[in-house]
């Protein structure tokens, strides 16, 4: 991909938002989660604990960089 997002909040904000796995494990993969991303040269940790429409345009404004990034230069 061009482009990866990872939504990013803390443990326990995750677990009050889905309790489909334990604490330790909304831990675990949020720390996992963090590292792949991180490390990936087009990775980008959005911080989701801000409403939605900041996190959505923080997104915005990466693509946007993104894209003109890849525009040739006008002559």
């Amino acid at each position: 991909p061009d482009l990866v997002f990872l939504l990013d909040a803390p443990a326990d904000v995750l677990q009050a938002r889905k309790q489909e796995v334990s604490p330790a494990e909304s831990q675990r993969q949020r720390e996992t989660f963090l590292t792949v991303v991180r490390a990936l040269p087009n990775g980008h940790v959005l911080d989701a604990t801000r409403a939605p429409d900041e996190v959505a345009a923080e997104a915005l404004r990466i693509i946007l960089a993104h894209l003109s990034r890849r525009m040739p230069n006008a002559t």
